[in-house]
């Protein structure tokens, strides 16, 4: 207040300071409470309110402020999950009011976090009234964000170590909680492993958890290093129960694999015996298999035939799976009369269970009974041996030439004279050398000779039979099929005018080889001629002779039609039997894209540079599909206008012409494999050619070979390689070009695009051709050039022995597709196996036999027809293809193999059908082997996996053919099976009917490929071997002997025998059986060793007890072997069957008059 005096009462004082000013301090005081009226939220985002409640209205007439802190005590982060609360910031209380309020941004993030708290706090009234209560308050902030968790196996188990399996759950984003995140962790149990046994029993209550601040978290299972074989077994795990309800499952279960370190094989030994006896063969199984499993025992002729020098029947052999377990078989042998030496046949084993190791075999070896000596006919031919109604080609020559010849040995590998007979030759050859003569002899070793020529002297292609007589007993008319091509150039063919020269079928210079049929009424000048592509070798040749060396256009016509091949290939020749200058497949399909010359029009093929006077083209049915026909009609030339002289560059690969601006498209290959190709530069000019370096672009190409150098010269006709390289280290395509200059007017430079793809190590499509890194040969192949898979082939011939095979590495395990490729023809092998591996000597996953008389069916790769092989499933990386030529019955072709990965599409079943875990290929076959006539039902188990990603549909099975019948119960109408689930039925065989029977089975399913599921099966019932009977052997209790007589020790049943000839004196054996009963009848019989020294008469007498009545007295012919059952591995023949009254027979035998050998060995009696 102010206040002021005044008015003196004493006039002496004055005033010095009149006015003052007074305050009145108060004494009331104000509360003040910090509080959160809204909690933060990311949704959205709401904000925080802080807010400051005063105890009453602020009446001090300007607002209150208070300093807020940020305690950054909260879980909280300032500045990721809100805005950060700056220095100096306050909260107001206006005047008059209660409340003062301050907004906190909140962040939206996209962290996975728990709710989190922020702590505030106010300090410093500007009103000294004020008096703070409650000085801090906490804001929470709610998360808005979820999560989703995979389930997945990060470490596959393996008994080596052991390696435990390692489970993996995987969040996509961290979790920044603050406290783990749980899963309940399951094992289904509906894994191929055992629980408890391959692996340790999951806990009941156990949990995968993903710690704070992680992604992933991991349970191990522990893995059970065991001693038995196993194929892959798995462990289906899954999660549940997520403790974070913003995590969803998203992947709840897993598959893992156990990998076996367990190894088993089964060996099989040699067995030698001497013929007319018995192999004894063992198979040991070393190490124990799971299940127990069947061993296919199979037997490929060496020098030893099957079916005539042994019984080659194939067997099956049943292991419980023990370690150390063996099974025995016996071969019997044939004795013949043939001075033969040493033969023998290897015994293949083939294992049901492709785990065990099976790549052992065994020899059988058949030693000669040393009965018969006989002589023995080779012939070969340029130092190539030539069988018994082999083949002889003499080529292709040109008319008057010099005659082809070729000069034929005739050796005599026999052990007695060889007595030749005069020789037959055909029309078109003559014998220039001297003939044999009537009976003429070649000893033992010693050989003659003797030279065919082909007539040269008429246009033929000539064939036929070239034959003569020997004493030989199996080549007594040795026959050798000659063939040869004679062709006469035409120097007149039809003039088409503006320089072009037409040959017409039946035209002088047209040549047609093998069978064709005449088509009247059509094509050039009113005719042509056709064939189908699987009648034979057909060749169409049209020859043109005095022409100028230089250019010439090439052109044909043909009559198309839906019916024709579309792949028809033509080689153009410089002369007869001269280089190739071209070659070129034709679509007879399509009508001929041309000039039209006598109302047919011709399309021109290409040009090429003669450097002679003859040009030839020939057209082929190689490689056309089976059922395709093949037109030859006209052929036209057209010389190009002669150059001066200049160079004429010329590129080729793989002996095909490369244009300048082509592209060169290298095969396709794995990462870290070799890809390259060579070209072949040629002057094809009268003049010096000019090189210039190349110039590669492209980083995925390089040259290997030494470049070109500045002006590098190349006189005509010479010619130089170039090679380029692919990186192969990563994959992908890649597009580059090569560029060089050079001297040729019209290509210079030349230019050609390159591309090539390099896919990954587990690329889905892979082909691997004949001479590419990874294929292999062994034996003396030939080339084909020119034909086949990038313009070639490998053959060999039935008088040599080679294999092949194709390695394929990088694979992914699981499901691929195989296809083969060749070149058909009539003289081919009708039944050519192709054994599919799983990894190099691995275990065998199907043995597919194919006809190679025929075309291959199926798509186009590289211009070449490929055919299946069907489905496997390899479990490694490497997959390895193996062909071989043993046992055919003709010439069997090597070219391309291609392997494509199948991998299910999304959400589709995959059907896998095995059997004895080898794979059966819809439309395949499945032997069930053999039993005896009255044994239990031969049967065969099949198992069906739904391999694919969604559930398959299986349908009612139905079993067609005689004996056949389904075992198990039938699948219903649209019986599911899940995905990775597997089910199984039973074929069974009655064995009540001996013969070989054939049948089918077959299925409708889900598999939209393999619907219905179709494959044939056969079975052999086989007479059932007698039983029973009593044995006596030369040495046995019952048996005696007086005189001379012989050991022949490892020969004969039971190893042993008797033999004794007379001349020394009478030898005498007897058997006596007892404990017989009487007044019953017995079939008895005896074995012996047969031979050319043996008595032709030997007489056995069957007494009824010792020196009791005569029952019966037989002869028989001990030159000859036994015919009847075999016991022991030997066979016996019946005597007699007779009654005997008491209880003892006897059979006796005398050397008395005999001159020859005579052999006692064991004898059988048979009650009846």
């Amino acid at each position: 207040m102010d206040m002021q005096i005044s008015n003196s009462s004493n006039p002496a004082v004055t005033i010095g300071t009149a006015s003052a000013a007074g305050t009145i301090v108060d004494n009331e005081s104000i509360s003040a409470d910090l509080s959160v009226t809204t909690n933060g939220n990311e949704t959205g985002p709401v904000g925080i309110v802080y807010t400051v409640t005063l105890g009453r209205a602020n009446d001090t007439g300007a607002a209150i402020t208070f300093d807020l802190h940020d305690l950054l005590t909260g879980t909280a982060t300032s500045g990721d999950d809100y805005t950060a609360i700056a220095g100096g910031t306050q909260i107001s209380v206006a005047s008059g009011a209660m409340v003062g309020n301050l907004n906190v941004e909140v962040i939206n993030d996209d962290v996975l976090e728990s709710t989190e708290t922020l702590v505030a706090q106010i300090a410093n009234p500007s009103s000294p009234q004020v008096a703070i209560v409650t000085d801090t308050a906490t804001a929470t902030i709610e998360d808005n964000d979820t999560a989703t968790a995979d389930l997945s196996v990060t470490t596959q188990g393996n008994e080596t170590g052991p390696v435990d399996i390692v489970f993996s759950v995987s969040l996509d984003k961290p979790n920044q909680t603050g406290v783990p995140i749980t899963f309940d962790f399951d094992d289904l149990l509906t894994g191929t492993a055992t629980s408890g046994s391959d692996y340790a029993a999951v806990d009941a209550n156990a949990q995968i958890s993903v710690p704070a601040g992680a992604s992933n978290g991991t349970i191990s299972v522990a893995v059970t290093d065991d001693a038995l074989l196993e194929a892959i077994d798995t462990v289906m795990a899954q999660i549940s129960n997520s403790s974070n309800p913003a995590v969803s499952i998203d992947t709840a279960s897993a598959s893992a694999n156990i990998f076996d370190n367990d190894n088993a094989e089964i060996t099989v030994n040699d067995a030698t015996a001497t013929e007319g006896n018995t192999l004894i063969f063992t198979v040991t199984l070393a190490g124990a298999v799971a299940g127990g499993f069947d061993v296919n025992v199979t037997f490929i002729d060496g020098a030893a035939t099957g079916g005539v020098d042994y019984d080659n029947t194939p067997l099956v052999l049943n292991f419980v799976g023990t370690d150390g377990e063996t099974q025995q078989f016996t071969v019997a042998t044939t004795g013949d009369t043939q001075n033969e030496g040493t033969e023998d046949f290897t015994v293949h084993l083939n294992a049901t269970n492709t785990l065990v190791t099976d790549i052992d075999t065994g020899t059988g070896s058949i030693s000669d009974n040393g009965a018969v000596v006989q002589p023995e006919a080779d012939l070969t031919v340029d130092g190539l041996t030539v069988p018994d109604q082999g083949s002889v080609e003499f080529g292709d020559v040109l008319i008057n030439d010099s005659s082809p010849s070729k000069t034929f040995t005739v050796t005599n590998h026999g052990s007695s004279d060889l007595i030749l007979q005069p020789i037959n030759v055909p029309n078109g050859f003559v014998l220039t050398s001297s003939n044999f003569a009537p009976n003429q002899v070649v000893a033992p070793t010693e050989q003659v000779t003797f030279t065919v020529e082909m007539d040269t002297s008429s246009a033929v292609a000539v064939s036929g039979l070239l034959s003569f007589a020997t004493n030989d007993a199996d080549e007594s008319n040795y026959r050798i099929h000659l063939s040869g091509v004679v062709i006469d150039p035409s120097g007149n063919p039809t003039n088409g005018g503006n320089g072009r020269l037409i040959l017409d079928n039946g035209d002088n210079g047209f040549l047609s080889v093998d069978k064709w049929t005449p088509v009247a009424s059509y094509g050039f000048e009113s005719d042509a001629l056709v064939q189908v592509g699987s009648q034979g070798d057909q060749r169409a040749i049209w020859a043109y002779d005095g022409l100028s060396p230089g250019g010439y256009l090439i052109s044909l016509s043909w009559l198309n039609g839906s019916d024709r091949a579309n792949n028809v290939p033509v080689v153009i020749r410089d002369g007869v039997g001269g280089p190739i200058l071209d070659a070129l497949s034709l679509n007879q399909s399509t009508a001929p894209q041309g000039p039209v010359i006598g109302g047919r029009p011709f399309e021109v093929l290409g040009s090429v540079t003669l450097s002679g006077s003859t040009l030839v083209i020939e057209l082929s049915n190689q490689g056309v599909a089976s059922g395709k026909a093949v037109v030859a009609d006209a052929a036209m030339i057209q010389a190009l206008a002669p150059m001066p002289a200049a160079p004429e560059l010329t590129v080729r690969n793989n002996g095909v012409t490369v244009a300048d601006e082509d592209t060169l498209t290298f095969p396709d290959v794995a990462v870290g494999t070799i890809s390259s190709q060579t070209l072949t530069v040629r002057n094809d000019g009268n003049a010096d050619l000019l090189l210039q370096p190349v110039s590669i672009v492209g980083s995925g190409f390089s040259l290997s070979s030494a470049n070109f150098t500045v002006n590098q010269v190349l006189a005509p006709s010479e010619q130089v390689s170039l090679t380029i390289n692919v990186d192969t280290t990563s994959e992908g395509t890649f597009d580059g070009s090569l560029s060089f200059g050079n001297s040729d007017a019209d290509e210079g430079p030349f230019d050609l695009a390159l591309r090539a793809t390099v896919r990954s190590a587990n690329a889905t499509e892979l082909t691997i051709d004949d001479g590419d890194p990874n294929f292999a040969l062994t034996g003396p192949w030939s080339h084909v050039a020119n034909y086949g898979f990038e313009a070639d082939a490998k053959v060999i011939t039935t008088n040599l022995s080679g294999a092949a095979s194709w390695t394929f590495n990088g694979l992914s395990p699981g499901d691929h597709d195989v296809f083969a490729t060749w070149l058909f023809g009539s003289d081919r092998a009708s039944a050519v196996s192709y054994v599919i591996r799983d990894g190099v000597a691995g275990p065998i996953l199907a043995v597919v036999p194919i006809d190679q008389r025929t075309t291959p069916t199926g798509e186009y790769h590289g211009g070449r027809p490929f055919g299946s092989l069907g489905s496997v499933t390899i479990t490694g990386s490497t997959l390895v293809v193996e062909l071989s030529n043993a046992g055919t019955n003709g010439a069997v072709i090597a070219d391309a193999i291609r392997v494509e990965a199948t991998t299910p599409a999304p959400s589709t079943p995959e059907i896998a059908v095995t059997q004895g875990g080898l794979t059966v290929i819809d439309g395949g076959n499945v032997n069930l082997g053999s039993a005896e006539q009255g044994a239990p039902q031969l049967t065969r188990v099949f198992t069906v996996q739904n391999t694919g990603t969604a559930e398959l549909t299986l349908d009612p099975i139905n079993v067609s053919g005689t004996g056949f019948t389904l075992e198990s119960a039938n699948f219903t109408p649209g019986q599911i099976l899940s995905p990775g689930a597997s089910t199984n039925f039973i074929i069974g065989l009655s064995t009540t009917t001996i013969g070989s029977f054939d049948g089918t089975v077959s299925f409708v399913n889900g598999d939209g490929n393999e619907s219905p599921f179709d494959f044939s099966v056969n079975g052999t019932i086989t007479m059932p071997q007698p039983t029973g009977g009593e044995i006596i052997d030369n040495g046995d209790t019952g048996f005696s002997q007086s005189g001379n007589w012989a050991d022949v020790p490892g020969y004969g049943f039971g190893s042993d025998a008797l033999a004794g000839n007379g001349v020394n004196g009478i030898e005498t054996a007897q058997w006596e059986f007892t404990g017989l009963t009487a007044n019953s009848n017995f079939e008895v019989s005896t074995t012996w060793l047969r031979g050319n020294d043996r008595e032709s008469a030997v007489t056995y007498v069957i007494r009824d007890g010792v020196g009791g009545a005569v029952l019966a007295t037989v002869t028989v012919d001990q030159t000859q072997s036994p015919s009847g059952d075999i016991y022991g591995g030997r066979r016996f023949q019946m005597l007699s069957s007779v009654m005997i009254t008491g209880t003892t027979l006897v059979v006796e035998l005398s050397t008395a008059g005999s001159t020859k050998a005579v052999i006692a060995d064991a004898v059988r009696i048979e009650q009846q």
